[in-house]
């Protein structure tokens, strides 16, 4: 940890160069979830060719390296420099709700970069931000990322304790970040979406907070304009009052989708999202 606290400090054009050195080690040498990558590629994208398939793979594992960097960065960031690099296409959707003084659920997946998305709608947004996350098992690394994630304001929530903040905050307004794409472990009462042509689980724990607090729930899109440089826009996923059997993850699931289309190389590939499947669609 004071090694990666260290060359934080480092502007970011020398980590760059560092990361250009870490995607040739990932991809080349350690080969870091290849098979993975691949595979799931061959899923999401079964008429595209190798070719299409290793250059979307060889864009991720750069883009993959970029986000290391850019995270380790971000335990040091001045504000300025972040806010240059964020920019924000309709802040004006957002303000609407705070004018309001409504709480909000803001869901979004690993697109881009997904650290530095947090971090700077502290800075850039009225709102106060809850952040959900899930606990790491590495003691050091569980510190620095939450001194990371929180160092511009963000209040940190694991995942387990997310019911009882949300009723011990339920009269402040804020934002309540989660991002909902990962893989929730096998259950027989998990929920299954279409997701590429197969059904999948998706956690709906954003949709049942929604039911609880009736907050309105927001999708945040994220995208590379250059290297270091993205744009973030908000979009409406569902007002309340809700219907008793609204379908709030369908609706995120499908977003989640169509942004990964647009451009696949900037989505977290590397982990098993189609490891529990309930049908495969001919």
């Amino acid at each position: 940890m004071f090694f990666i606290k260290f060359i934080s400090h480092l502007p970011l054009s020398i980590l760059y160069l560092l990361s250009d050195f870490l995607y040739f080690l990932l991809y080349h040498v350690i080969q870091y979830r290849k098979k993975v990558v691949f595979n799931n590629l061959k899923i999401a994208f079964p008429d595209h060719s190798e070719a299409e398939h290793s250059r979307v793979a060889r864009d991720f594992y750069k883009n993959l390296s970029d986000i290391i960097v850019e995270t380790i960065k971000a335990y040091s960031i001045s504000p300025a420099a972040l806010t240059r690099r964020i920019k924000i296409s309709n802040i004006e959707l957002i303000n609407e709700y705070y004018k309001k003084q409504v709480p909000i659920i803001v869901m979004t997946s690993h697109l881009c970069n997904w650290e530095w998305l947090l971090i700077s709608n502290c800075i850039l947004l009225d709102y106060e931000v809850d952040g959900v996350y899930k606990k790491l098992n590495n003691k050091a690394f569980e510190k620095f990322m939450k001194e990371m994630r929180g160092r511009f304001g963000a209040n940190m929530i694991e995942k387990n304790n997310l019911i009882r903040t949300i009723a011990q905050r339920r009269n402040i307004p804020r934002i309540i970040a989660m991002v909902s794409d990962q893989t929730p472990a096998s259950s027989p009462t998990n929920k299954y979406y279409p997701f590429f042509g197969r059904e999948i689980p998706f956690y709906t724990g954003a949709e049942k907070i929604a039911q609880m607090t009736k907050y309105p729930v927001l999708f945040v899109s994220m995208t590379r304009l250059s290297r270091g440089q993205y744009e973030v826009t908000f979009e409406k996923l569902a007002d309340p009052p809700y219907t008793e059997n609204q379908d709030i993850t369908s609706k995120y699931v499908s977003m989640v989708e169509k942004e990964i289309r647009k451009n696949p190389e900037n989505w977290l590939w590397s982990h098993k999202r189609w490891k529990h499947q309930k049908s495969v669609k001919l």
